[in-house]
């Protein structure tokens, strides 16, 4: 089988792709983490509010109203199985990153 030498539109192509490569790579990794920042906020919001739960109070019948207050949509996405998958997701991603970056950097984008 016959290689032919590569050409200047060839090499021009390869570092455009590696440079689109690499630009979806870092997309990738920007909104894993994102959702991770999502996901943690409302945990802290979650946890702001149990905090102030009192254990001794005068009114038994409003000392929860706090957590009353909360709502499906406060526990949107969290879940240690959501944080677990997107911890692991953004593991994978930062690796194909790593490879991309390398790629990228090696055909002399400027990554």
């Amino acid at each position: 089988m016959a290689t032919y030498p590569m050409t200047d539109t060839d090499r021009r192509r390869q570092k455009v792709d590696a440079q689109v490569r690499y630009d979806e790579a870092a997309e990738t990794v920007a909104g894993i983490i994102f959702q991770l920042n999502t996901i943690g906020q409302r945990a802290a919001s979650i946890a702001a509010r149990l905090r102030k739960v009192p254990i001794t109070v005068e009114d038994y019948t409003t000392s929860e109203g706090p957590l009353f207050a909360l709502t499906a949509d406060d526990f949107k996405d969290v879940n240690l199985s959501a944080i677990y998958d997107l911890t692991h997701a953004l593991v994978a991603a930062r690796k194909d990153m790593a490879g991309v970056e390398a790629l990228a950097r090696a055909l002399g984008c400027k990554v």
